[in-house]
């Protein structure tokens, strides 16, 4: 099954897909793709997955609407945050942009495609770095930290 909601909020169509594991994943308009969890988050916020093992697509479709009006109730109240670093990494593009989502976890957009969370010592995987703060400052700090550690690391 599959549910589409137009969201001028999150800037496009959002798709909601059934899969036959009964998770029910979102396609988000930037691309990104994953499991919707209980009060409106995703897999990165949350490991409370909603699944849905039934048939019917109206009820589908009403757990879609649910979500969707939670997610929105948490985004108000988050600050948009979006920094961009100079990278000087080849597989990379030459800026990179950080944002912060909804509960706080920061990602890293790599390629025009494609944001990744940032995790603690540089990493992409373990334990998200997240910043609840309200200074752009802070959080390009947070980012430029973050960078310099994946380049120790890794190069």
């Amino acid at each position: 099954m599959e549910n589409r909601i137009k969201s001028k909020k999150l800037g496009g169509e959002i798709v909601f897909t059934h899969r036959p594991d009964s998770y029910i994943f979102i396609d988000f308009p930037d691309g990104t793709y994953t499991r919707i969890c209980e009060e409106g988050l995703t897999e990165t916020d949350s490991d409370y997955f909603i699944r849905y093992s039934g048939n019917s697509e109206k009820m589908f479709n009403i757990i879609c609407r649910n979500w969707y009006l939670k997610h929105i109730k948490t985004l108000k109240d988050d600050i948009k945050m979006v920094c961009q670093v100079e990278s000087k990494i080849d597989r990379f593009d030459p800026v990179i942009e950080f944002k912060r989502v909804a509960g706080y976890h920061i990602y890293a957009k790599i390629d025009s495609n494609t944001y990744c969370q940032i995790c603690y010592n540089g990493n992409f995987h373990g334990e998200g770095i997240v910043y609840g703060g309200k200074k752009l400052s802070e959080f390009t700090e947070i980012c430029k930290n973050w960078l310099s550690a994946y380049l120790q690391n890794f190069y």
